[in-house]
């Protein structure tokens, strides 16, 4: 007997050293409140935090600061660069103009630029999948408070030899992404913003969302080491992450597709399809697949620079929604989402289940 109670004590304790807020996951109280006890234990996180569950918002609050110069503090309609979330919405906007018949994934991309070195061998899809081979434009040394038109980024790395052969390998790469956009605007005669506006904006509702800002106090501050960022030109990004917009807002997007208003449903399965890996990572077709404590989920991260890191994901079956904009760069969005699903789920959570 003495030895039974020596295996449960180890085994307990090996519980409370591997599975973080284990006394979240179980217990008294609702849902609501497990939800909120957790992030107000999280007092260094500054953003904002969205969860929704079968189309019911079960939490929508900020922390910490907007901009500590201002005294602004983070507020539901705050916003944020989602930054490389745009890849979701340019993704989604390539799918569109395939439904419309406009172009093809299997399309060249030689059938949209021409002139582009290596443009025979690489499609839409291995843009999409991160699976071409360019060189990344954004790599050392690159100047980001300069001001870049497309063509200036496409030049940084048109001419130099592919990484792999296109098809072969997963590699994240914003250097794809700008293409899709250069494409968007081609095949739909619109610049890429306007597209975006008109049709996943207007349709989802996404009234506070867009590539610039008006007044800046509406903007997070981005923050890095508890001081304002670097400056960061935002003709930098593009289609591979320049979007600006609020919790509420990304939420209206991904209720938007889940309620096919954007996409046809056999549309978005081929969107989340797995077509390139790279352990832990697989990815679609501008999404990350992932299947979490045996959930499977949709999902990208969003940083910049300057001080944002975010993070959406949707438990697909589960439909579970966790939004996670951070102006704080050294916020990890991703594991917040996964111990936040956790939670929603009443599981423990792994150390390597906030990573992979």
């Amino acid at each position: 007997m003495l030895y039974s109670f020596a295996i449960l004590l180890v085994l307990s304790l090996a519980a409370v050293l591997l599975f973080g807020h284990s006394n979240y996951s179980k217990g008294s109280g609702n849902l609501q409140s497990k939800l909120d006890a957790f992030m107000e234990k999280k007092e260094d996180f500054s953003g904002v935090v969205l969860i929704a569950k079968d189309g019911n918002i079960l939490m929508e609050k900020g922390y910490g600061m907007a901009n500590k110069e201002e005294g602004l503090t983070n507020q539901q309609d705050t916003k944020f660069r989602i930054a490389s979330i745009t890849k979701t919405f340019t993704a989604t906007a390539i799918m569109q103009l395939e439904e419309k018949g406009l172009l093809s994934v299997q399309d060249p991309l030689s059938k949209f630029y021409p002139d582009l070195p290596n443009s025979d061998s690489i499609t839409l899809h291995h843009l999409l999948s991160h699976s071409s081979g360019y060189v990344e434009y954004l790599s050392k040394g690159f100047e980001f408070d300069h001001e870049y038109t497309k063509e200036q980024l496409v030049d940084l790395f048109k001419d130099e030899p592919l990484n792999f052969t296109p098809g072969k390998k997963f590699s994240y790469s914003n250097s794809g992404f700008l293409l899709l956009g250069m494409v968007i605007e081609k095949v739909s005669g619109q610049s890429f913003e306007d597209y975006i506006a008109e049709n996943i904006f207007k349709p989802a509702g996404m009234t506070h969302s867009s590539f610039d800002v008006e007044n800046p106090q509406e903007l997070a501050t981005g923050y890095v080491k508890g001081e304002p960022g670097p400056k960061v030109d935002p003709s930098i990004a593009f289609a591979a992450g320049d979007i600006i917009s609020t919790a509420q807002d990304v939420y209206l997007y991904d209720q938007a597709l889940k309620s096919n208003k954007l996409l046809k449903s056999e549309t978005q399965n081929k969107m989340y399809t797995v077509y390139s890996s790279s352990f832990p990572y697989q990815y679609g077709y501008g999404w990350y697949v992932f299947e979490t404590f045996g959930h499977r989920n949709i999902s990208h991260s969003g940083g910049y620079p300057n001080g944002f890191r975010n993070y959406l994901t949707r438990y697909i079956d589960d439909d579970l929604t966790i939004i996670v904009l951070s102006n704080q760069m050294e916020t990890n969005s991703k594991a917040l989402t996964r111990e936040l699903a956790s939670i929603v789920f009443g599981k423990g959570i792994w150390f390597w289940q906030k990573s992979l």
